[in-house]
């Protein structure tokens, strides 16, 4: 039977086949999931490489102490396989992380993801803005307000790009539950490369942007964008249309 909520068994379970998939992908050195002609892949897995190698090598050298110092067959069976799956995940956890990168769609769109854990698509007309922004939230790979108001992907405990939205978007938990933000904020390892690429977009910007003056775009002042044929909503504005800030402040 199918169309039910998944659980969260055969989510997990789901999880374990979507590492595999991206481990093999990784050592087939396989373009990144989900990158579409004219999309910009942006990475973030730099920021918890050293992390993940740590973890990588204490879970090898545990597994080799196992097997050398055990003494009882079944036990090291046993404790040798539970190794191995530790190796293999810890190494498809890295994997996963640098084949789903956070992607700039061609259309203005976002796709702002945690490995194969955390997958948040924007559509270009629910993007109010983007900023660079330097946080330290407190927390896991997935941090989100009680009131449902902001979604926060910090890698090593630090995000650095923040996306304003106009509506609330969906998207599911690591465990398959609902979960909703009208504020997103996210790692990435160049963040102004990732705004750079968002807003050369050459559609729909508004012909009297002010574009940060460190951004190295070279339109020397406003903005000049065409813009692509569309309808003008309420207000004479542009479906998608956007806005660009600057700023950079801790907390």
């Amino acid at each position: 039977m199918s169309g039910g909520p998944r659980t969260p068994g055969s989510r997990l379970a789901g999880l374990h086949l979507s590492l595999a998939a991206d481990l093999a992908r990784w050592l087939g050195r396989r373009p990144p999931h989900g990158l579409r002609p004219d999309d910009t892949a942006v990475g973030y897995a730099a920021g918890r490489s050293a992390l993940c190698w740590i973890v990588l090598a204490v879970s090898v050298i545990e597994t080799v102490a196992v097997a050398l110092l055990v003494p009882w067959p079944t036990v090291r069976l046993v404790l040798l396989v539970l190794g191995v799956w530790g190796v293999l995940l810890a190494a498809a956890a890295r994997a996963s992380c640098v084949m789903r990168p956070h992607l700039v769609g061609a259309d203005g769109s976002l796709r702002l993801r945690h490995g194969a854990l955390v997958d948040i698509r924007v559509p270009v007309e629910s993007i109010a803005d983007v900023q660079l922004e330097t946080r330290c939230p407190s927390g896991g790979l997935l941090v989100l307000d009680p009131a449902g108001e902001v979604a926060e992907l910090p890698v090593g405990g630090r995000t650095n790009l923040t996306v304003r939205l106009t509506t609330p978007v969906s998207f599911t938990r690591p465990l398959g539950g609902p979960a909703t933000a009208r504020l997103i904020r996210c790692y990435a390892e160049h963040p102004r490369r990732a705004l750079r690429a968002w807003a050369t977009l050459p559609f729909d910007l508004p012909p009297d942007l002010d574009l940060p003056p460190d951004l190295g775009l070279g339109l020397g002042g406003p903005a000049r964008a065409e813009r692509a044929p569309g309808r003008r909503g309420p207000g004479g504005s542009m479906p998608g249309e956007r806005r660009l800030h600057r700023s950079e402040q801790s907390g």
